[in-house]
């Protein structure tokens, strides 16, 4: 599998293990991304990236029409993590000691700017002549 593929595939699936994973605990309680829309439209967003990587040739890159479909996608889940934890520091006070941030939205974001930045950097150029 081409080294580009590789990379938006395990960022892709990250991205949607951490839509999915916790958000937040406050007062013993913890918010999970599978019990908010949000974190439902985050795991279609990075689902679609997830099936633009397994279905074409794996010994190839993606050419720039997926690589921007891929930034796209990601921008969109982006957004709505960046969307999320806005909500979050406006309604909860971060700083005591009752209320923690998830690794969930963390990972969302990490992996919606691997994704476009590894389709980007690791496109194989194409020979001009």
């Amino acid at each position: 599998m081409h080294n580009q593929r590789l990379t938006v595939l395990i960022f892709s699936i990250l991205g949607g293990i951490g839509s999915m994973g916790p958000w937040l605990t406050a007062f013993n309680t913890t918010v999970y991304g599978y019990a908010k829309p949000d974190g439902w439209a985050m795991v279609f967003l990075f689902g679609i990236v997830l099936i633009t990587v397994v279905f074409g040739g794996f010994k190839t890159s993606f050419g720039i029409a997926r690589v921007i479909t891929h930034t796209v996608l990601s921008a969109g889940a982006a957004f709505i993590g960046i969307y999320t934890i806005i909500q979050i520091t406006d309604n909860f006070d971060l700083s005591a000691e009752s209320v923690s941030m998830g690794w969930g939205l963390p990972v969302v974001l990490v992996s919606a700017v691997v994704i476009p930045i590894a389709g980007y950097l690791m496109m194989e150029k194409t020979k001009t002549s």
